[in-house]
């Protein structure tokens, strides 16, 4: 939710009343996309909470984070993904192009 559509959908969204929680990898991208909206929107409800999709002990940090905060989760956006990217493995040892885009969101939803 730090460029592009995510951000988008998250001014959006804050523009409509929704309390937003922007899941971001870079935190100060976030943070920054966060400022903007509450500068355009002073009555945004915009928190940003760090998600990395490649690493399952960040998918879990994530969601313990959330469920701290005791709101409801009403609607879920994935928009989330990496393509082409050469191979790697992820922190879990696994292919890192196939653990973000597919067993991140997958955990995340178990959680």
């Amino acid at each position: 939710a730090s460029s592009g559509i995510g951000a988008e959908t998250t001014r959006v969204l804050a523009l409509r009343g929704v309390h937003v929680f922007m899941a971001v990898r870079n935190m100060a991208a976030g943070t920054d996309v966060k400022d903007a909206i509450v500068k355009e929107i002073p009555t945004a409800k915009v928190d940003v909470l760090e998600l990395d999709l490649s690493s399952l002990a960040s998918v879990r940090k994530f969601a313990s984070d959330f469920t701290t905060k005791g709101l409801p989760l009403n609607i879920l956006i994935n928009n989330a993904g990496i393509m082409a990217s050469p191979f790697m493995l992820s922190k879990d040892n696994i292919e890192l192009q196939f653990a973000t885009n597919h067993l991140g969101s997958l955990h995340l939803h178990m959680l």
